[in-house]
C-alpha cells in the first residue's frame, strides 16, 4: 500500500469519527426522553431513573448490616417489607388487582382504602379545623376544636342517627326516611331533654327537667305545668 492511499484511509477514518460525534450531539437529550417498552411513566415525575429489582428482591441494609426492608416482586406486582429493631417483619406493603391504597399529604393529609372499582372504602382525612374517618357510604366520623361528630346513613347516603359531642354535653338525632328530624334527646350543662316530631317537623312531645308538653300542631294536649 501507497503512503498516500494510507494517509488517505487515515482521513476517512477520522473524519467518520468526529462525525459522527458531531451529529449525536445535535439532539442529546432524545434517548432520555424516551421510556423502555413495558415501563411506565409516573405522572407529574419529569425525571424517572430505573431500579431493576432482582427475582429474590432487593435487601436493603445499614452500615452495619442490619436488614430494614426488602423490595419484591410476586405476581407481577410489587411488594415492600420493612423490619423492627429486632430484625421481625414489621410492615407489609403489597400491590395486588383486589384493591387500592392512596395516601396524598399535599394540602390535606388523605389516607384511603378500598377495592377495585368500589364505592364501599376507609378514608382517612386530616386538616387544619377537623379530621374525619369514612367507613363506605354509611359511617363517617368528625372531630374538631368544638367536639366530635357520628353519623349513620342509610344505602341511599341520607341520614338516619347523628351523635354529636359538645363541650356542655351530647345530643342523639333520629331522621326519617326523608331525612326529617324525628327524634332528639339532649344532655347539657341544665340537665337532659327529649324531642318527638311528625314527618312535617311538628313537635309532638317534649320533657324537659321539671316540664312536659303534649301538642297536635299548634294546640296543646296537655302540658306540665299546665300553661296560664
Amino acid at each position: 500500500m501507497s503512503r498516500r492511499r494510507y494517509l488517505g484511509l487515515l482521513a476517512v477514518a477520522f473524519a467518520g469519527c468526529f462525525g459522527g460525534t458531531y451529529l449525536a450531539r445535535l439532539h442529546p437529550d432524545s434517548a432520555h426522553a424516551q421510556v423502555p417498552p413495558g415501563r411506565q411513566r409516573i405522572p407529574g415525575v419529569v425525571n424517572q431513573d430505573v431500579l431493576f429489582v432482582p427475582t429474590g428482591g432487593l435487601r436493603m441494609v445499614t452500615e452495619q448490616n442490619r436488614t430494614i426492608g426488602v423490595l419484591f416482586e410476586q405476581g407481577g406486582s410489587g411488594g415492600l417489607v420493612l423490619f423492627d429493631g429486632g430484625g421481625q417483619p414489621s410492615v407489609l406493603l403489597q400491590a395486588g388487582p383486589g384493591g387500592k391504597l392512596d395516601v396524598n399529604l399535599t394540602a390535606e393529609a388523605t389516607l384511603r382504602l378500598g377495592r377495585q372499582g368500589e364505592r364501599t372504602a376507609v378514608r382517612l382525612q386530616v386538616t387544619d379545623a377537623q379530621s374525619t374517618v369514612r367507613l363506605g357510604q354509611s359511617f363517617t366520623a368528625t372531630t374538631g376544636p368544638d367536639g366530635g361528630r357520628l353519623t349513620l346513613s342509610d344505602a341511599r347516603n341520607t341520614s338516619t342517627a347523628r351523635l354529636d359531642g359538645t363541650p356542655d354535653g351530647g345530643r342523639l338525632t333520629m331522621y326519617d326516611r326523608a331525612g326529617q328530624a324525628v327524634f332528639a334527646t339532649a344532655v347539657g350543662k341544665d340537665g337532659a331533654s327529649l324531642e318527638v316530631r311528625d314527618a312535617k317537623g311538628e313537635l309532638g312531645f317534649r320533657a324537659a327537667p321539671g316540664r312536659l308538653t303534649v301538642q297536635s300542631g299548634e294546640e296543646v294536649l296537655f302540658a306540665v305545668p299546665k300553661a296560664p
